[in-house]
């Protein structure tokens, strides 16, 4: 994708790489493998993301080649995707600027209610994007502030800020070198 980008010009300034995480988001692709039960070999504690050598640099030269083919032949969909990477990297880079250590990007849906028109004067798109921060309570007010002043969240209908406090999770353990 980065690629892509700098082939096309389509990011201004002065860094125009995205990580994998601004990239992902919204995409899809479904490739079947066929690999030996004895060399399949699986990473990462969920087991979903494949770890055998020669299957995986196969699969990814092939991804990265037909993604690039499929971006040349529609060009609009390819602008749509690299906004929707460029919205969530001053989003992440906004945050880390203010002490976050990262973060990931979803897609979500929601309804326009027309209610919603009438009664506060605000739509609602049907499809955004969510970046989840999860930070220390001691951090959240200026990495708030950083996130509304580089992404542009001051702009009418460009985003909101919410700060949730977390009671309770399943799964979010600090790394071994935050328990030192």
């Amino acid at each position: 994708m980065n690629d892509y980008v700098k082939e096309h010009n389509l990011v201004k300034g002065k860094d125009k790489t995205f990580e994998g995480s601004d990239v992902r988001e919204g995409l899809t692709a479904i490739i079947s493998v066929q690999i030996p039960e004895d060399l399949l070999q699986f990473e990462g504690q969920t087991k979903s993301k494949l770890g055998t050598p020669i299957a995986r640099s196969i699969t990814e030269s092939i991804t990265t080649e037909k993604l690039h083919y499929f971006l040349e032949e529609n060009k609009a969909i390819a602008t749509k995707i690299v906004s929707k990477a460029l919205k969530g990297k001053e989003a992440r880079e906004a945050a880390r600027k203010a002490g976050s250590r990262g973060g990931t990007i979803t897609g979500a849906r929601g309804t326009a209610n027309p209610k919603l028109v009438e009664a506060y004067g605000i739509s609602i798109q049907p499809e955004k994007e969510i970046v989840f921060i999860v930070v220390d309570s001691e951090i959240k007010d200026k990495v708030r502030k950083q996130i509304y002043e580089d992404a542009g969240l001051s702009t009418k209908g460009r985003g909101i800020v919410l700060s949730l406090p977390i009671i309770d999770s399943v799964g979010l353990l600090p790394s071994e070198e935050e328990k030192e």
